[in-house]
């Protein structure tokens, strides 16, 4: 067993679980704790004193070995025992960010999915990003199929994005809201945006965690 110290940046819904992420404090790189079962339970995050981490929470994991997937390289496995926080991140959090190009390639960059097949192929270097949007808009709207979602609209390095968000915190804010766009002020948002694993032939491009300072 050995333990990974980070700095949470995403603590969002996965299926029934949590998928949680973030930066190791010593070295930067980006660290997913999954379970044997993947999907991270509410009673596998719970911290000492019985709490859910929050984003910028500087937690400390038990960890049993790395577990990378195709889709997801970062992943670590974790070991039976109880998370710790150690803190709250308190140093200029443009440290974290990202700066990519693009939010992964394909067909055209703004889409929200990549194909399975092709990451099957064509290997991420990594499946998570800090980033700071340029602009942002959550955005309640009704979809036939699945009813009402809440997606997050948002520019970054020229390009405008679409994905689906999974924060618990903005889906708990924003669902008893009525469909439309709402503007986030972006001098105070910074934005986790996850590739997710497998699904229906695609791995999808979701704003995993919202942190606003």
């Amino acid at each position: 067993m050995f333990y990974k110290e980070i700095v949470c940046l995403a603590n969002s819904r996965r299926l029934q679980g949590r998928c949680v992420a973030g930066r190791d404090i010593k070295t930067n790189e980006w660290i997913r704790p999954v379970s044997s079962g993947e999907t991270l339970t509410i009673d596998q995050i719970r911290l000492k004193d019985r709490s859910i981490p929050d984003l910028l929470d500087i937690i400390r994991i038990p960890c049993k070995e790395r577990a990378p997937i195709f889709c997801q390289p970062e992943n670590i496995l974790i070991e039976a025992g109880t998370w710790e926080k150690l803190g709250r991140y308190d140093k200029k959090i443009e440290n974290l960010c990202d700066h990519p190009k693009l939010l992964w390639w394909n067909d055209k960059p703004s889409q929200d999915r990549v194909d399975e097949e092709f990451l099957k192929k064509n290997k991420v270097d990594q499946s998570l990003f800090f980033i700071r949007p340029d602009s942002i808009i959550i955005r309640r709207h009704l979809r036939a199929e699945y009813g009402i979602k809440t997606r997050a609209v948002f520019s970054y390095n020229s390009v405008e994005y679409d994905f689906g968000v999974t924060d618990i915190d903005i889906e708990d804010e924003y669902k008893e809201k009525a469909c439309g766009d709402y503007k986030l002020n972006t001098r105070q948002i910074y934005l986790c945006i996850s590739l997710a694993g497998a699904f229906k032939g695609n791995c999808y491009k979701l704003v995993a965690g919202v942190v606003r300072v």
